[in-house]
């Protein structure tokens, strides 16, 4: 049995969903467990940096030596329909102006998958390779 529901009712529960990734994000320091870009595991290079999502869009990364990185998050999504569904699309935005060493984490993300210890995030690319992160609550590094 197939239900349908209509278009105020998937933006409405997409809102709700949207909520509860923003508050899961901003509610804990997070870490990067896994990350793999264009076939390239780059997780060691984010190994005991601790990321921490503010309500105001802020995002600041502190690293074991106590540098300090400055960028931006957001969440965000669309209602996509084709003539027989209608799919919910959430995004979760990275941005860093710098380092470089940041500025690879600077993409749309697809939330793929997240529970209050994790924080699951893909990107489909044309050429049809995947780049994976994934975050885990941490306790202080």
């Amino acid at each position: 049995m197939s239900t349908q529901c209509s278009r105020d009712e998937a933006e409405m529960s997409q809102a709700v969903i949207m909520k509860d990734i923003e508050l899961t994000a901003r509610s804990t320091s997070w870490e990067v467990s896994y990350f793999l870009e264009s076939g390239v595991d780059k997780t060691e290079a984010f190994q005991k940096m601790s990321f921490n999502f503010n309500p105001d869009g802020s995002l600041e990364v502190l690293n074991k030596r106590n540098s300090k990185y400055s960028g931006a998050w957001a969440v965000d999504g669309s209602i996509k329909e084709t003539a027989e569904t209608k799919f919910q699309n959430i995004d979760f935005r990275v941005y860093f102006a710098t380092p470089s060493q940041m500025k690879v984490l600077n993409k749309t993300w697809n939330i793929s998958n997240y529970t209050t210890n994790e924080i699951e995030l893909v990107v489909h690319h044309s050429g049809g390779q995947i780049d994976y992160l994934k975050l885990e609550r941490t306790e202080d590094l």
